[in-house]
């Protein structure tokens, strides 16, 4: 199965319930040898077993965070060999001088036995009025804990600005490709000060880690310019990291350059019945109905891929939905989402209801979940769509419909705006039991 990344709470009390109670007494310890870190000290609670959070501080801690920053230096120092997680917020700079929080993050990347780290710095106050801005995360703090934590196995990086050079960037890729026990890396809502710095790098060295399973890319929106090398992904890098990786299980992608050339190099890795890779997410991307094409084509011969998501994604069109919906009948598919396909045609829609209709457990099928979001042609009539809706009713009342969650979504966009083709479906198969109560009550 494929691994899912913990949260941090989940991380917390794993971490806590496999130590012993000596790390409780070694922590207690700590605060009775350094100045100012007893139990009630709001500094001293940012330490929770091996669990380090630098997130959010309430009113009445805030009180009492004068000279915080020596004092959470100090806790961090005499608990370094304590601490696997880390949580960073954008608090940090609300109650520490800019100076102090950086010397915090500096402290951070000397942590030896880090597990999971997360820097997430959109916003000084979640009650602010002011537009948040995202806190700046220099590039080199994050290059020394890649080659310092060398059991870091999750890497969460949320709203930054990557500050430093390509040079900078290039020995952050160093210092990951000697992490034997790296899973999961998170970049979303991201920028760098550096144009020239290229995402194609940390892709193509991703693919050599040995238990590398998770990578996800979520540029920011509104969409980037993808002359920027931040959000350019170079051809061979996607296929570089599908095709050389022998443990990835999950890629999720949006807002990059991502075209059919791309997806045209992945039939041939995914079309290899020992491939790994159990979910493909690329959202708004530059697919059109030769990319989705070239999916249909891994699928005719691919048994691992389970989730394949492309929501979101305007050139596709009918033909590209139309080849999806036809191909996942001889797959092992069990969840894809498709769109958004403007003015769905007849033939792409007749593929929908087919799908819908002949995925039953007699003919072995296996899609559990479909979602799609498209657009009526101008001259649908209002008949024809209650006539769509009762065919897609019919089907989803046949009792060996496979079917667990279906969404339609109908978006007239592009100034199509005809009220009377507002149009959705949402369901949802509920156990049979929930079923029973309501009629017993």
């Amino acid at each position: 199965m494929a691994k899912e990344e913990p949260t941090a709470e989940a991380h917390k009390e794993d971490s806590s319930s496999n130590k012993s109670g000596t790390t409780n007494k070694k922590a207690a310890a700590n605060a009775e040898e350094v100045p100012h870190l007893k139990e009630e000290d709001p500094i001293r609670r940012r330490l929770c077993g091996t669990n380090l959070n630098l997130w959010l501080w309430s009113k009445q801690e805030e009180a009492k965070l004068e000279h915080a920053g020596s004092r959470l230096l100090e806790l961090m120092a005499k608990s370094a060999d304590q601490v696997e997680t880390v949580d960073v917020g954008a608090d940090l700079w609300t109650h520490l001088p800019a100076e102090d929080a950086t010397k915090v993050l500096e402290a951070v990347a000397e942590l030896p036995k880090l597990k999971w780290v997360r820097f997430s710095l959109l916003g000084a106050s979640s009650q602010s009025t002011e537009t948040p801005e995202r806190a700046s995360l220099p590039i080199k703090v994050l290059a020394r804990i890649a080659s310092h934590a060398t059991e870091l196995e999750h890497l969460i990086l949320e709203d930054v600005v990557l500050d430093g050079t390509a040079a900078d960037w290039r020995d952050f890729i160093d210092g990951l490709q000697s992490l034997a026990v790296m899973a999961h890396l998170r970049l979303e809502k991201y920028s760098f000060t550096d144009n020239s710095i290229d995402l194609g790098d940390l892709v193509t060295a991703l693919s050599s880690l040995p238990n590398f399973t998770t990578l996800e890319v979520f540029a920011p929106e509104p969409p980037p310019s993808f002359k920027s090398q931040g959000y350019h992904l170079p051809v061979m890098a996607l296929e570089c990291l599908v095709r050389a990786s022998k443990s990835v299980q999950v890629v999720r992608l949006s807002g990059l350059d991502v075209r059919d050339e791309h997806l045209s190099k992945l039939v041939g890795p995914l079309s290899d019945k020992n491939h790994t890779l159990k979910e493909l997410l690329i959202w708004r991307s530059q697919i059109t109905e030769g990319g989705a094409g070239s999916l249909a084509d891994a699928l005719k011969t691919n048994v691992s891929l389970l989730k394949l998501n492309l929501n979101d994604n305007d050139k596709m069109g009918s033909r590209g939905c139309q080849t999806l919906f036809e191909a996942v009948s001889g797959s092992n598919l069990e969840e894809l989402c498709v769109g958004y396909c403007h003015h769905m045609d007849t033939e792409c829609r007749q593929a929908l209801l087919s799908l819908v209709a002949s995925n039953n457990c007699s003919l072995n099928r296996k899609l559990k979940r479909l979602e799609t979001c498209f657009s009526w042609p101008l001259e649908t009539t209002v008949q024809y769509v209650a006539e769509f809706g009762d065919k897609l009713v019919h089907s989803l009342r046949d009792p060996d419909q496979v079917l667990l969650f279906l969404r339609l979504y109908c978006d007239q966009r592009h100034g199509d705006d005809t009220k009377e083709l507002h149009w959705g479906s949402f369901w949802e198969k509920r156990p049979i039991e929930d079923d029973a109560d309501e009629k017993e009550e």
